[in-house]
């Protein structure tokens, strides 16, 4: 990942963590104890991919409907707020709306409405 974060033309969107061949479906939680945290199971794979490609080259996005067999939309998304709470709002901004709408030449319509993830 690091040597991919290398090559300036390279993105990546942090999304299918949910998917159950992954083995993070509900049922694999289904053993008579609490469900791990998401933010505590992604952690690692989403900081690792945040550093070695920066923050203004990665973003978030749901894989939803096909995540929701493993996972509600607002878990999901409240583990994405759990693993940046220390980023700033910059990065922040990058990660959940800055470089789509640059990937995609996305409309920024509402950039000063929604301060919900700053």
């Amino acid at each position: 990942m690091k040597e991919i974060g290398r090559l300036p033309n390279v993105h990546r969107e942090d999304r299918g963590l949910g998917i159950e061949c992954l083995g993070f479906g509900r049922e694999s939680w289904r053993v008579g104890h609490r469900p791990p945290s998401l933010a505590d199971l992604w952690r690692p794979y989403v900081e690792t991919v945040i550093e070695a490609v920066g923050a203004d080259r990665c973003m978030f996005e749901s894989n939803f409907p096909v995540d929701g067999g493993s996972w509600h939309l607002r878990t999901l998304w409240n583990a994405f707020k759990r693993i940046t709470a220390s980023a700033s709002s910059a990065e922040k901004d990058q990660l959940y709306r800055g470089t789509a709408a640059r990937v995609y030449s996305a409309v920024d319509a509402g950039r000063d409405r929604d301060t919900s993830l700053r």
